[in-house]
């Protein structure tokens, strides 16, 4: 079973995507720089992860998407702010995924994305 990090600050899309693919992926949430167990923070480095998920609300979240950047790891940005995507898609070659579609438009994108990266 592949492994998934999903930072998301608001457990949205976290929580949608855990209910979705719970028997595919193993996920990890990672929110307000803690993991959502502490016994796992000790058991898992970035190099334990088959893809990232980076949820982006707000400015403070682009953090840790540029500490990403470095990593050899496979990394989706989801967000509804359509400018924010349309910069990473274009000039970063990022994957990314528009919230502001219908949940089950929203699901067979993440899906896709999530099985052709992982």
């Amino acid at each position: 079973m592949k492994t998934v990090l999903i930072y998301d600050s608001k457990n949205y899309i976290s929580r949608f995507l855990k209910f979705r693919l719970k028997h595919a992926y193993k996920f990890i949430k990672f929110t307000n720089g803690k993991f959502s167990n502490y016994k796992l923070s000790k058991a898992y480095t970035y190099e334990n992860f088959d893809l990232i998920i980076v949820v982006v609300y707000e400015d403070l979240d682009l953090v840790h998407l540029f500490d990403l950047f470095n990593l050899k790891i496979p990394v989706i940005v989801a967000s509804e702010n359509t400018g924010l995507l349309h910069l990473l898609s274009g000039n970063l070659g990022t994957t990314t995924v528009d919230l502001n579609r219908i949940k089950t438009d929203l699901f067979e994108d993440f899906e896709t994305k999530i099985t052709l990266l992982s």
